[in-house]
């Protein structure tokens, strides 16, 4: 029995390691965004890119399109909810865009764990 809860920690362990290389914070989206979106790109490569970014949500509202990101920081307990509103004009080129990031602690997570 010993043996079998060790083996599933080590599995768990290491599935969080991989969840956590993967997972985004607001700072790293914000330089991926200025790099890669400049005003001026058009609507479908802006969507094109929010997908790649893999965001929990993506709507499109004409002249709108909003993205929700619902991350994991480092430590597993806290989260961060991401969210960014591109701006588009007649042409469907970009204006601009806002990111507003919050930070928020998972208390069922940290409750399980002082079990």
């Amino acid at each position: 029995m010993n043996r079998i809860l060790r083996w599933a920690q080590t599995r768990f362990q290491a599935i969080v390691s991989m969840m956590v290389a993967h997972k985004l914070d607001p700072r790293a989206l914000e330089e991926a965004i200025r790099g890669k979106l400049p005003p001026g790109t058009l609507k479908s490569g802006v969507i094109e890119f929010v997908r790649a970014m893999r965001p929990f949500r993506c709507e499109d509202y004409g002249k709108k399109v909003t993205a929700h990101w619902i991350e994991e920081t480092g430590d597993l307990v806290r989260s961060w909810n991401i969210l960014v509103v591109f701006h588009f004009d007649e042409e469907d080129r970009l204006l601009h865009y806002s990111q507003t990031a919050t930070d928020f602690i998972d208390y069922d997570l940290v409750a399980m764990s002082l079990q």
